[in-house]
């Protein structure tokens, strides 16, 4: 059965007349008749009763018929809803993220982005950066907010586009020794221990930190492992060590947690949109856009 068997039935139906419901599908009146018998033939009921009058639904028919309508209509509807996505008018878009890097960014693009596709649902997903790459490559989520991918990394060899940049900042509690500094001095954070994240959660983090102290001079001491962006600024908040963050992270320190500027200004870390191939278009588009906008 296909949907033409189904609009052949409801015209023959509303017409009333083989003849007549033909000439309305510009089509000879014999094909028309065959295809309505194999129609019957495959459902195994009569729908119409032929009568001198006119082709008339009989009971099957006409429960049939209700049903032939409304398969008709969320087939055009489905056409119309396919049609609108290609063109990025509706659909939904999947992204994940990372707790803090783009606290800053992301609540400002969603607005543009709602401003630009209102028809559209995006779906914010708060992932470790290990599930994040798992996420992405399982085509759970459509394109993830990372920083700079590695060409040997999870995400080696899909698209990608910078968003944001943002200088390395030091976190430290209030009572801290060098929480009066207006700047700390990379020599001056030396002798300090560092909280990193697990390697179950941010693989890369603590390999990272390592080699950004080492090209300043300095081995760092580890104070602990932490799992999440809230625990690392609790952690601070405890007095019991140090932790490199980002500018974003500010509006979630608690009491008594300070993000201070280092001197020789660190290195800058970027952050983007990475996202599987089968995922672009013009939705993507408007979100990657809408990213850029909210970054200025």
């Amino acid at each position: 059965m296909e949907l033409r068997h189904l609009r052949y039935f409801v015209k023959v139906a509303d017409e009333g007349n083989f003849g007549r419901a033909a000439e309305a599908l510009h089509m000879a009146q014999p094909p028309l008749s065959r295809q309505i018998k194999d129609l019957e033939d495959e459902v195994g009921v009569r729908l119409l009763d032929r009568t001198k009058r006119g082709a008339i639904p009989t009971p099957a028919g006409r429960v049939f018929l209700r049903e032939a309508r409304d398969i008709l209509a969320r087939a055009t509807f489905a056409v119309e809803q396919a049609r609108r996505a290609g063109k990025g008018e509706s659909g939904e878009l999947r992204v994940g993220h990372l707790s803090g890097p783009g606290a800053e960014v992301i609540p400002k693009a969603m607005g543009l982005f709602r401003e630009s596709r209102p028809g559209v649902s995006l779906v914010l997903n708060e992932l470790s950066a290990a599930d994040m790459a798992k996420a992405l490559a399982e085509g759970e989520i459509d394109a993830a907010f990372v920083s700079e991918p590695d060409d040997n990394g999870p995400y080696g060899g899909m698209p990608y586009a910078p968003v944001v940049r943002y200088p390395l900042l030091l976190a430290v509690s209030a009572g801290h020794r060098l929480a009066g500094e207006e700047r700390v001095k990379w020599r001056d954070a030396a002798g300090e221990r560092f909280w990193v994240y697990s390697k179950k959660s941010y693989p890369d983090y603590a390999g990272w930190l390592t080699g950004v102290c080492r090209e300043r001079g300095f081995e760092p001491m580890i104070a602990g492992q932490v799992t999440s962006s809230t625990a690392m600024l609790t952690s601070v908040a405890s007095g019991g060590g140090v932790a490199l963050l980002l500018p974003p992270y500010a509006c979630w320190a608690p009491p008594g947690v300070l993000l201070k500027p280092l001197t020789p200004k660190g290195p800058e870390l970027e952050f983007g949109l990475v996202w599987s191939p089968s995922s672009a278009g013009p939705l993507l588009d408007a979100w990657i856009e809408a990213l850029k906008r909210a970054a200025k």
